[in-house]
């Protein structure tokens, strides 16, 4: 569940490894399509979907394409239209004659062992995404570059280059960087102005094997945690950066913007009072200059001004049986049988309905008001007419089981559609006898598993009467052995101090388990 829709991933038939994504209205219970070949591949439970969480409505994915290569999408309207990364102005193509675009590494990408971090982004940094990417025609398996965008991912600009571990500090206004190339670094880089400008500390003398680059929750503080340990003694380092001793003044009202967010959605008209709307709302947030040298701190607050913005095209999707034209208007979609009508046929319970609609539906979530463009909302009229027999199969044949059902309303539209549009609508009696189906099941596995506790007692019962039983003094020497082992356990100590190592030896001795290291461990990335 995201933004109030819900994305959900249905594979393509056979091994394909890609499918469609589909999005939800907000009842969650009508989809529709959002991305064709989705890459999702069968071996391995790993996407490269990801919300973005610095800016409404957009969400990053991988494509698969027909020549099999995989490419990087954006969505801007919350899955409506996705569209290939812009590539950075000064970004250069490797291949001639080819369309480059940015190519982001998900976690597909690191499963093929591509070094570099995930995508970044927080609630509390308007508009700032970090990635990996190359400037290619599709997915490269080379090292990648750092890339930021402080607008939400309209526009990219080249960062670092060469992998790096990334975190988001103050609220946007700190960029953290430690080289990924390297298993002991000892240089830290920082960015107060959005990505253009990077400073570097030397943060240790000694070779440190690096484990983790840490900020505070939430993404507001000013210190950074470096985590790592030394390769003969194994001992645990962790470097606290403070960056108010160096960044030392706290940001003032003259040292903020204005920055209005989606002005560089289309919105398919080019009137101002337009710039920014996205789902019926404008949003003006107030976020740090490039060139201030200050911090946000804990105390700032993020102000955000909301507008409810006038209706328009851009505030509609088509209505069932409806397509956009080449003039982004909503039309008859051909594929419809009857399409030459002007009255769509639907089924609705099993009888014959009639559409009422301009062509147009407001999207879910929307909260524009009035305005010029004001399409009548889309009803249904229900006719006394059985349905066709083309659509007979799909509906419901007769009222015997109304009583049981008055008080749902099966409000699921069955339209007579060939290709790729229609919609599937499951017989009540089909569901009724699923679910008696089950209930039977489940009684016949409960009777079974009576009776096989039955006969297990009863031989237990049997096999217990004809052991012969133990004396007193037998069971106090037993009694007395155990005591023994146990006290002898209890005493044995293999070390004196309290190190990581011996206590994983401590656990040894007294689970008996044979010698094993998570992938994660400290002897791991040693050995």
């Amino acid at each position: 569940m995201s933004e109030k829709v819900i994305f959900m991933h249905v594979d393509n038939p056979g091994d394909t490894g890609h499918g469609t994504l589909y999005i939800s209205d907000e009842t969650g219970v009508k989809f529709t399509t959002s991305l064709k070949n989705n890459l999702y591949p069968n071996y391995q439970d790993l996407t490269d979907f990801y919300k973005v969480q610095s800016i409404r409505g957009v969400y990053l994915a991988s494509q698969m394409t027909t020549d099999s290569s995989i490419h990087s999408m954006i969505t801007f309207d919350r899955g409506g239209q996705w569209q290939p990364l812009k590539a950075p102005a000064d970004g250069t193509c490797k291949k001639s004659g080819k369309q480059c675009n940015l190519q982001i590494v998900g976690a597909y990408s690191k499963h093929r062992h591509v070094l570099g971090e995930l995508p970044l982004s927080s609630k509390f940094a308007p508009g700032i995404i970090l990635v990996h990417a190359h400037v290619a025609d599709s997915l490269q398996t080379t090292k990648p570059n750092v890339y930021v965008t402080s607008n939400g991912g309209y526009d990219w600009n080249k960062a670092l280059d060469g992998p790096h571990h990334y975190q988001i500090a103050d609220q946007g206004g700190l960029l953290i960087a430690i080289p990924a190339d390297s298993q002991t670094p000892n240089v830290v880089k920082f960015s107060t102005d959005e990505g253009r400008c990077w400073h570097h500390y030397k943060f240790t003398n000694e070779e440190i094997f690096f484990t983790g680059l840490l900020t505070e929750p939430g993404n507001k503080g000013t210190t950074v945690n470096i985590w790592g340990f030394r390769k003969g003694d194994r001992e645990w380092k962790v470097h606290t950066i403070d960056f108010t001793k160096l960044i030392d003044r706290q940001c003032g009202d003259n040292d903020y913007k204005q920055w209005v967010v989606h002005t560089e959605m289309e919105q398919g008209s080019n009137e101002e009072k337009f710039k920014g709307c996205f789902l019926g709302t404008k949003e003006t947030l107030q976020r740090l200059k490039k060139d201030s040298w200050c911090y946000n701190g804990h105390v700032r607050d993020i102000t955000k001004i909301t507008d409810i913005c006038e209706c328009h095209k851009a505030d509609y999707q088509c209505a069932f049986g409806y397509v956009r034209d080449k003039t982004n208007s909503c039309v008859l979609d051909l594929k419809f049988k009857g399409n030459n009508k002007k009255d769509l046929e639907l089924c609705l319970k099993g009888k014959k309905a009639k559409q009422i609609t301009s062509g147009y539906v407001k999207i879910p979530g929307d909260k524009c008001q009035k305005g010029s463009f004001t399409p009548t909302s889309t009803s249904y009229e229900i006719l006394d007419i059985p349905c066709g027999k083309e659509v007979e199969k799909q509906v419901i044949k007769n009222d015997m089981n109304k009583k049981a059902q008055h008080k749902i309303d099966t409000s699921l539209f069955v339209g007579r559609v060939s290709g790729e549009s229609k919609t599937e609508q499951l017989n009540d009696k089909e569901k009724k006898a699923h679910k008696n189906s089950t209930i039977l099941a489940v009684m016949v596995v409960l009777v079974a598993l009576v009776v096989v506790i039955a006969l297990v007692i009863i031989i237990r019962r049997r096999v217990t009467s004809r052991q012969k039983p133990l004396r007193y003094t037998q069971l106090a020497s037993d009694a007395d052995f155990d005591a023994e082992i146990e006290q002898a356990l209890g005493s044995t100590s293999l070390y004196e101090d309290t190190s990581d190592e011996e206590l994983v030896l401590k656990d040894k001795n007294k689970k008996k388990k044979s010698q094993s290291y998570h992938d994660d461990s400290d002897v791991d990335m040693v050995d």
